[in-house]
């Protein structure tokens, strides 16, 4: 955790904290806490840290804790972990939720002793552009073009006529990634989510079925000549297509042409499908995963 961290964390939740609960009885909106513990020379050893944003699945509090390795096994990350779920609690969530370093057995043995169970992992992999063979997929995107589905590049239409189709697109899909919380009610803005996807920088294949809109990929441009593939989504009327495939195949073409040297991706264990299509294009996984954890941490009523 740095400074810069926090300051971007900063940027995505607005300053004043504004919850309540839905007609569900969920609790819902957009707050923070945040805690450190210190030494007797006022030294700081753990840090904690909880929010959630207008995205964040309802019900659900997202953490960090983190502690100093000196001041392990001293109780320390114990007591900042309850002071989290205390507050938790006094806010009117239902779970805690946080991410744990897979390789940390350590951290995961804490975390699981206390309570926590692991719902998925998620790791991250990437494709060597240079290396890439595209013959190992064959025609893949010549048979989706005889169904009659073609692609186009953003950079190539007018952002405006496209804008709303591909946020409905979006609202769809977002239920396909388990990261993502699909209550419409928490989702970004028509203009808020299309100014995100849509930026200058990014790059954009879309997918489409004559007028109709049917799948898009999103880019956006990392340091060191690196491609994030930060969205992939079809339409569920057209899956089972191998649009999805062609859309990653169009955009690795469109990559190298413009000179990148690798893609990277994030992968759910709960999100299968995505997984075999990045499987088939030759993804390999890096080291530094996680465990996302949860909690139940709401007192019963009687």
């Amino acid at each position: 955790m740095s400074a810069a961290n926090l300051q971007e964390e900063d940027k995505r939740i607005p300053l004043k904290d504004n919850t309540l609960l839905n007609e569900s009885n969920l609790f819902i909106g957009f707050c923070r806490n945040r805690i450190v513990a210190i030494d007797d020379d006022q030294n700081i050893i753990g840090y904690a840290s909880s929010w959630r944003a207008p995205w964040t699945e309802s019900g659900v509090i997202c953490s960090t804790l983190i502690v100093s390795p000196k001041y392990r096994d001293k109780r320390v990350g114990k007591e900042l972990l309850n002071h989290l779920e205390c507050w938790g609690r006094e806010m009117k969530a239902d779970f805690l939720i946080s991410e744990v370093p897979d390789h940390l057995n350590d951290s995961v043995s804490f975390i699981e002793m206390n309570g926590y169970k692991k719902e998925r992992h998620v790791w991250q992999s990437t494709l060597d552009l240079p290396t890439f063979d595209e013959k190992i997929n064959g025609s893949i995107i010549e048979e989706v073009n005889i169904r009659g589905i073609t692609f186009a590049s953003l950079s190539e239409m007018d952002v405006k006529t496209v804008k709303t189709p591909l946020y409905k697109l979006f609202k769809q899909t977002v239920k396909d990634n388990p990261a993502m919380n699909d209550d419409e009610n928490s989702l970004p803005s028509l203009e808020d989510g299309s100014n995100e996807f849509l930026a200058n920088s990014n790059i954009a294949i879309i997918a489409f079925s004559e007028s109709r809109i049917v799948g898009m990929t999103i880019l956006i441009p990392k340091a060191d000549g690196e491609l994030y593939n930060e969205w992939t989504g079809v339409d569920k009327e057209f899956r089972g297509q191998k649009i999805s495939l062609a859309l990653k195949l169009k955009s690795i073409q469109t990559a190298k042409a413009s000179r990148y040297n690798k893609k990277c991706t994030d992968n759910d264990s709960l999100n299968k499908a995505m997984i075999s299509v990045n499987q088939k294009l030759g993804y390999i996984s890096v080291p530094g995963g996680h465990f996302v954890v949860s909690k139940y941490i709401k007192v019963k009523s009687d």
